[in-house]
């Protein structure tokens, strides 16, 4: 987990943000902040934690609606979602010593969904490697491919 904060941290850092990506960037510049903003969930059942995150996500997605500028809502969905294929892209999975291993496992490809759902934005099906560690991660493409049915 603390890897992945202090990924989302140097990401935002590299990041050529609109207004609104530098003002969420600028509340969260510090270790302490994103600990105090860090929910708590009741539940240590993975399926329930799930859909609390996702409600969660749903949630701060309808008042990211309401309030932002539709680009720079989109601007910053995007770059939310393009984070989560890099964690994901971050190491392979399965094999035994790197034979056979994959990028980008299945449970990650659903998460990948689920979050471009939650988000309001269409996912990426096959996510493509991960750019180096020390850059931000890219938007998407327009030309993504639709999710899998």
């Amino acid at each position: 987990m603390f890897s992945a904060a202090k990924n989302l941290t140097d990401a935002a850092k590299q990041a050529a943000p609109n207004e609104l990506m530098g003002a969420i960037f600028s509340t969260f510049s510090s270790q302490d902040a994103m600990k105090q903003a860090e929910p708590k969930y009741d539940t240590k059942d993975p399926y329930a934690l799930r859909q609390a995150i996702l409600a969660s996500i749903h949630g701060a997605v309808e008042v990211l609606d309401q309030k932002a500028a539709p680009e720079e809502a989109k601007a910053f969905k995007d770059w939310l979602y393009q984070f989560g294929v890099q964690q994901a892209n971050a190491a392979k999975e399965g094999g035994f010593m790197g034979i056979g291993a994959v990028r980008v496992s299945e449970a990650e490809k659903t998460a990948l969904v689920e979050l471009a759902d939650a988000l309001g934005i269409t996912p990426v099906v096959d996510p493509a490697p991960a750019a180096p560690a020390d850059s931000a991660p890219a938007a998407p493409a327009d030309s993504a491919s639709p999710a899998q049915a």
